[in-house]
Order: C-alpha cells, then sequence, then structure tokens
C-alpha cells in the first residue's frame, strides 16, 4: 500500500503581478484589496498594509486571495461543453461507514476501513469555526461508498473532533490557513495553522487511541503563519512566518514527536512517525533575508525506503513495523537490536531511515520570489545524536539525553550547528505554489534523473529546478490561476488545481520534456480550489469554494484513450457533501 499525502492549499499563495501603493499609477491588480498592494512600487514594504493583511482572514480576502476565477480568463463564456460525469448507482446499505447505501456493490481492500480527514471552508455563520471531519471513502462487508459523507465513526465531525477538545481547554483557534502532510509516507495526521498563530496536530479517529489529545503550540502574537510543510516521516514541520514587527519574512522550525500507531511509529523526537503526534516543539526561527512576505513552502528529506511504515527488505524482519521493531529504545537495547542496520542506513546509498539531507523552497507571490534553504544541518544532527551513537557504540549520555528528554533539549540556541541555512533566491512572476522532490527514479534518464523542485505561477506555467544547481531545466504551461499543486510520486509527478479553468491536470516528466497528460473538468464543479487524491481507491475529492461543497469522482479507466504523452478519459460522478460555507481545503488518510 502506497501512500500520497500532501500540502494543503495555502490561503496566502496569492499575490499581484504588480508591488506598488495606493499612490502608483499602476493599473488595478486582482489582489489589491487582499495583499496585491503590500509591496510597493519601489520594491518596499507599505509597514501598514503588511500588518493589515496579516490579520485578514475574512471570507472575501479568502476568495481575493484564492486568485481570478473562470469568468475572468474566459469572458462571456457559459462554458456549455463540459462534460458531465454519469452519477454511480447505488445499493441500499445501513452501516456503520456507510451509513444509507453502497455504490460499489463489491468487497473492498481490507474487511473494514475508510479513509477520513479535514474540510476547511469560511464559513456562514461566524460563530462556526469552518473545519470539520469527512469520509471519502469506506467498505465493510460486500460493499462500498466512495462519496464524501458524515458517520458515527469519525467521532466529532461538526465540529472536528480537535477543535472541540481544544474548544474544552479554553483554546480558540483562529481562521484554519492551511494544513501540511508528508507527500511521501502513509500518515495518520498532519499539523494545521490558524489565524491567531496556533499550530496543532487535527487528527483521525485511529492517530490516536481515543482520538486524542490533539497536541497545540502557540506562536506569539508577531509572528504570523502563512503556510506549512511536513518531511517525509513527519519528523519536522515548516512554517511561514510574517514578523508583523519587524516587517521581515521567517521560517518557524518546529520538531515533531508521535508514538501512535504504535507499530508504526518510533517514539521520540524528530525520528520517523505515521502521524499520531503527542508533541509539537518550536526549534526556533530562520530568517529569510530576501524576503518579507513568503507565501507558500515545501519541504523534504532524503530518506525513503525502510519506513512508511514498514521495512522493506528480503530479511527476517521484511514488512514490520518500524515502532514495534525499535519499541525498546534503551542505548544498550539498540545496540543488541538485530534490526540496527535499518536505524543507521545511510540514504545516500539506498533505503535510509533518518535522513542526511533535505531542504525547502519558499515561494512570495507578493514579492515575486522564490528562496531555497538547506536543512542539511538539522538533519544531520539528528543523525548525530542517533544514528552515530548506535552505529559506533559511542556517546551513550548523547544518545540517551536525545531518546529520552521531554522536552527535546536541543534547539537552535543551545545548538546553533543544527540551524538550516538559506542558500539563494531567484525571481520567478507570481509564484502560486511549490513542491521539493524527495528523490528521482532510480536509474532514470535526462530530467528524470534530477531531484526538481516545482513552481506554479499565476500564468499557468510549471517550471522545474534542479535541485543541485538551483536553476530551472524546464517547464510546462498548465492551466491559469494554480491553487494547489500536490507531489504524484516522489519527484517528477503532480497534480495541478486550477480555479482559472475550473480543471484538474496531471504533469508528467519524461527524459527530455515535462508534459500535461490529462486535464479533468466537469459540469459539476464551478469553483475548484482544493484536491485530495484518495490513498486507498481510485477517486479524487475536489473543494468548490463558491459551491460549499466536497464532489468525489473516480476515473473510469476502462474509457481511457491515448494519444502521445496525453491520456483522456471518462469519469464517474461518485457524490458530493454540502458544507455551511466555502470550502478551500480538503485533506484525508487511510484511517482504518
Amino acid at each position: 500500500m502506497r501512500a500520497h499525502t500532501w500540502l494543503i492549499v495555502v490561503l496566502t499563495a496569492c499575490g499581484s503581478t504588480h508591488g506598488g501603493d495606493d499612490d502608483d499609477d499602476t493599473a488595478p491588480g486582482p489582489f489589491d484589496a487582499c495583499g496585491g498592494k503590500i509591496v510597493k512600487a519601489d520594491g518596499t514594504i507599505d509597514g501598514a498594509e503588511y500588518v493589515r493583511q496579516a490579520g485578514l482572514w475574512d471570507r472575501d480576502a479568502i476568495d481575493c486571495r484564492l486568485g481570478p476565477k473562470y469568468d475572468a480568463y474566459h469572458p462571456g463564456d457559459a462554458d456549455l461543453a463540459r462534460p458531465t460525469a454519469a452519477d454511480m448507482p447505488t445499493f441500499q446499505h445501513t452501516g456503520n461507514l456507510c451509513p444509507q447505501f453502497f455504490n460499489h456493490d463489491t468487497a473492498g481492500p481490507a474487511t473494514y476501513g475508510s479513509t477520513s480527514g479535514q474540510v476547511a471552508y469560511a464559513p456562514d455563520d461566524p460563530a462556526d469555526h469552518g473545519l470539520d471531519r469527512v469520509q471519502t471513502a469506506g467498505w465493510e462487508g460486500a460493499g462500498q461508498c466512495w462519496l464524501p459523507l458524515v458517520n458515527n465513526e469519525l467521532h466529532s465531525a461538526h465540529p472536528d473532533q480537535s477543535i472541540k477538545e481544544w474548544l474544552g481547554k479554553s483554546l480558540t483557534p483562529g481562521v484554519p490557513i492551511a494544513k501540511g502532510r508528508t507527500d511521501h509516507a502513509e500518515t495518520g495526521d498532519g499539523i494545521m495553522i490558524f489565524s491567531n498563530g496556533l499550530v496543532g496536530a487535527t487528527g483521525t479517529q485511529t492517530s490516536r487511541p481515543g482520538d486524542g489529545p490533539h497536541p497545540t503550540l502557540q506562536l506569539p502574537p508577531n509572528k504570523v503563519p502563512t503556510a506549512i510543510a511536513l518531511s517525509n516521516y513527519n519528523e519536522f514541520a515548516v512554517i511561514t512566518v510574517w514578523d508583523t514587527d519587524a516587517l521581515k519574512g521567517q521560517l518557524a522550525v518546529v520538531v515533531l514527536r508521535a508514538p501512535d500507531p504504535d507499530q508504526h511509529s518510533v517514539n521520540a523526537f524528530a525520528a520517523p512517525n505515521e502521524g499520531g503526534f503527542d508533541q509539537v516543539q518550536l526549534l526556533g526561527y530562520i530568517d529569510l533575508p530576501d524576503m518579507a512576505t513568503p507565501t507558500s513552502v515545501a519541504f523534504a528529506g532524503n530518506n525513503q525506503g525502510h519506513n512508511g511504515p514498514w521495512v522493506q527488505c528480503n530479511c527476517d524482519h521484511a514488512y514490520q513495523g518500524v515502532g514495534g521493531i525499535f519499541h525498546d529504545l534503551g542505548y544498550d537495547q539498540m545496540i543488541a537490536n538485530t534490526a540496527n542496520w535499518v536505524w543507521i542506513s545511510d540514504p545516500t546509498m539506498g533505503p535510509g531511515f533518518f535522513a542526511n539531507a533535505g531542504g525547502a523552497i519558499v515561494a512570495s507571490q507578493w514579492e515575486n520570489k522564490v528562496t531555497f534553504v538547506d536543512f542539511t544541518p538539522l538533519f544531520q544532527f539528528v543523525r548525530k545524536v542517533y544514528v552515530d551513537p548506535i552505529a559506533n557504540h559511542t556517546d551513550q549520555e548523547l544518545y540517551t539525553q536525545a531518546i529520552s528528554s521531554t522536552p527535546w533539549p536541543f534547539d537552535f540556541t543551545t545548538n546553533p550547528e543544527m540551524m538550516p541555512t538559506v542558500v539563494t533566491t531567484v525571481p520567478v512572476t507570481a509564484p502560486r505554489a511549490v513542491r521539493y522532490g524527495i528523490h528521482p527514479t532510480p536509474n532514470a534518464p535526462g530530467l528524470r534523473s534530477k531531484l526538481l523542485a516545482w513552481v506554479a505561477t499565476l500564468d499557468g506555467t510549471l517550471a522545474a529546478y534542479d535541485l543541485a544547481t538551483f536553476t530551472q531545466v524546464g517547464s510546462v504551461m498548465t492551466d491559469p490561476n494554480p491553487t494547489q499543486l500536490r507531489l504524484a510520486n516522489d519527484n517528477d509527478g503532480l497534480i495541478v488545481v486550477s480555479r482559472g479553468n475550473r480543471s484538474v491536470q496531471w504533469v508528467a516528466t519524461s527524459e527530455s520534456s515535462i508534459d500535461v497528460t490529462e486535464t479533468f473538468r466537469d459540469s459539476h464543479v464551478d469553483d475548484p480550489v482544493a484536491i485530495d487524491r484518495n490513498q486507498r481507491m481510485p477517486v479524487i475529492t475536489i473543494g468548490d469554494f463558491s459551491s460549499g461543497q466536497v464532489f468525489g469522482f473516480e476515473r473510469d479507466d476502462a474509457s481511457c484513450t491515448t494519444a502521445g504523452p496525453v491520456q483522456t478519459c471518462a469519469y464517474k460522478y461518485e457524490g458530493a457533501m454540502m458544507y455551511p460555507g466555502a470550502v478551500y481545503m480538503i485533506d484525508t488518510a487511510n484511517v482504518n
């Protein structure tokens, strides 16, 4: 079973293609009301507008920041040529996961299971918190339901269980801005950021026993979060921050710990896990010297293979959970553990458990630039305290301190050598969304041999950057105003959501080119801004802002035809769920 999970739409990842203030003579831009006037015509920051926009999170601002809709690019076009996916038939059923009917009368991949997660929306009712829980696929017994729905298995669906818990602790979340979830491994949870600086783990019904507690971290009032991304196996989160006192951009770096699910998670800070978080701890801030207004971020390490969450080998530990194998983390026990070769494995030589390199890409659409940050110092510090003592039979005291202390006894102040470093900043016009590759396809030629970062811009350009040189090595035109960009594999396949053309597109990389290989458009969907690709089923789930709906569709693989790199397929309509507001985020994972 492979999981594909992603960073969710970032509300501030949208700017104007021009800077300027109220006194310049630049033509009005589509984002002037929601941040496009922060950067003045001379390139300096309007401090008052910077602070105002950092605190502006109402529905109109969210809509504006998501950018121009279809009509802006196709004036007068009723878009009548869109196909209409056929409805899936339903079969009467009353169950736990499928409470009213099946829309697939065949058994699922297991006797009982589902995918569920969070939906964020700008609520109609100001008292609504705008974060709910949803199931997007379920299977039980002889049938399945592949559509967005709510059932009793979700615990609290409205609001999400995490919101309910936090309110009970007198924590009041602000507007949900974005959710970070790893691009690489199956994981039961991600980390959410809110407009008031709250950072918290939202959870699913199986991410932790009893669905909680859900840990939080509160950023200072002057540190406004705008985007978030997680490393491959949930070791760290990086959060873009606007400092409203210093008028500067930063990355907040957070170390995570997740003891659950216990068979698939190593119970230590900065160790691979499957997302049942119990600790969220700030390590410090990285200044972005060339950027005051970071709006999107992507992040990855180079570890892969022996995680997610099984050991993959032809050995006695094949497909055993890493949490079970490394349940006893005592120094002597780890030295004696016959699987400690997994613990000390080097990702540059093949599958590796702990990363020894990695990085982040940070974009500012307001300032028309992207910055690359090297996280190698942080990943190598983790190997210094966890891996080297076991590999070399040394530093028992350091290892024990690192593995057993709560809070983690290291941060950027106590150990500045771990702090990531800014590498370079390059000009890019109106970058909307970014992704960061994990590892290239082994033995692949040409472009596919390179570790890539990706930048999607307002006009629809999707550019690939070689992470060895930080230079652009290719591009392709996708549909305009991309609101979300997701990896479809570990490096060179992507999914793009275009609000400007009401489309979802798939992009693939070959030895010498980057191509749009499939485009999905359907008459059910008028304003797509968010997508979730199901971990277990051939289903895409789309969030529609204007209608406040979440739609489910299934590709009809038997209908697909190909012409060169392009595939054309019909789709089946699974169903939809209406929300009391304007939907801008959907994120789920396999939870049973």
